[in-house]
């Protein structure tokens, strides 16, 4: 995570909600994580299994869940994001190491934070 966010958000808690549907704060890089195996094992499932065509759709509670936590990281990266471009003058050249940094300073991707993320 320090290389695509920088050292200064390395350690940032996120909100996550469990499946017992209580919310925690993990670090980004442990939400990132169960976000990924939640993701992965939602394929995974019987229903999902029998029927591949209903993976688009959010039907169960634990989808919804998944949905959810994927929403709550979207809009965290898109704070730090927003954050960084507003201190990008402040950012010392030996310091524009990181990946958002560097996509921001490019011409194709400043302006367009949603292809950042």
């Amino acid at each position: 995570m320090n290389i695509a966010l920088g050292p200064t958000y390395a350690y940032r808690q996120v909100e996550f909600e469990e499946p017992d549907g209580s919310i925690k704060m993990y670090t980004q890089h442990i939400a990132l994580h169960k976000i990924l195996n939640h993701s992965r094992m939602r394929y995974d499932a019987p229903l999902n299994r029998l029927f591949p065509d209903l993976l688009p759709f959010c039907i169960t509670p634990n989808d919804r869940r998944i949905k959810r936590n994927i929403a709550r990281m979207r809009n965290y990266l898109a704070t730090i994001i927003a954050e960084r471009k507003a201190s990008l003058p402040n950012i010392k050249s030996n310091e524009r190491l990181d990946v958002i940094t560097i996509l921001l300073e490019n011409e194709f991707y400043k302006d367009k934070p949603d292809m950042i993320i």
